[in-house]
Parts: C-alpha cells; structure tokens; sequence
C-alpha cells in the first residue's frame, strides 16, 4: 500500500494517534436456508440468507471439538442475481464483505441492534444444477 493511500484512510483522533479504518471479513460456510430475494423500490434487488460457518478445534484434553457461528449475508444487485440463480439451502459458499450494524426499535422502546455481513465478492463454490461444462462426464453416466 502506498503511503498516499494509507494516509487517506487513516483517521487522528484528538490524541493524535493515527488509526486505519478498516472493515473487511472473508468467511466460508453453506446456506442453512433458501436465499430470500427481494427488489426494493428504486428496483434494487437485494438477497439476504444465513451462513453456518464450522470451527474445529482442540480442547484442554486434546479431543476434538466443533463450533458453529451463523451469519446473515446481504449482496445486492448483480450479486443478488446471482444469488436468486446459484444458492441453495447447503451450498458451500466464499464471502467476503464488510460489516454493517443496524439499530431499530421494537414495540414497548426496547432497542435492538445486529451485525450483518454486505457481500462485495461472492465464490460459489458448487456448480449450480443447470451448469454444464463442456467435455465433463458427469460420474455414473
């Protein structure tokens, strides 16, 4: 990175110490449910669905043990197309994107809040059920 851009994204605080701005994260996991697309009124279209993401580990006695975290993805447009075409309930999926908090109020003044991921990039990583490639004999055929 050039110092040009470093210095763009840095922001001083009043102590003068200088920090970079920074809102990145990749994860990989499958589609615990069917995406849900929606179109909003200026015509965007937006998919939003829930990623299980697995971590295996060792605990103290050294057996192994998994972990499981979900998240709620969002990818607009050309990404939500593809999304609508491609993802299924199960499909291992490579994300990456940002995080976006988001406040609201319920009925009786109770605050909520959540942490959602905005896709940027999205890897399939399955071929989707009307993708052929040219020459493959798909296995038992």
């Amino acid at each position: 990175m050039s110092e040009t851009s470093t210095m763009e994204k840095t922001a001083s605080s009043p102590k003068g110490i200088r920090l970079v701005s920074v809102n990145k994260v990749t994860l990989s996991g499958r589609l615990t449910g069917e995406p849900v697309i929606q179109t909003t009124g200026k015509g965007n279209k937006v998919a939003t669905f829930q990623i299980a993401v697995n971590r295996r580990y060792k605990d103290k006695a050294g057996e192994w043990q998994e972990d499981v975290s979900f998240f709620t993805v969002t990818a607009w447009n050309v990404l939500a197309e593809r999304c609508e075409k491609t993802a299924h309930k199960g499909s291992p999926v490579f994300v990456e994107g940002r995080l976006r908090s988001e406040s609201w109020e319920v009925e009786g003044g109770m605050k909520r809040h959540a942490v959602k991921v905005e896709a940027l990039q999205i890897q399939f990583l399955e071929r989707s059920k009307t993708e052929k490639v040219s020459g493959e004999i798909p296995f038992g055929e």
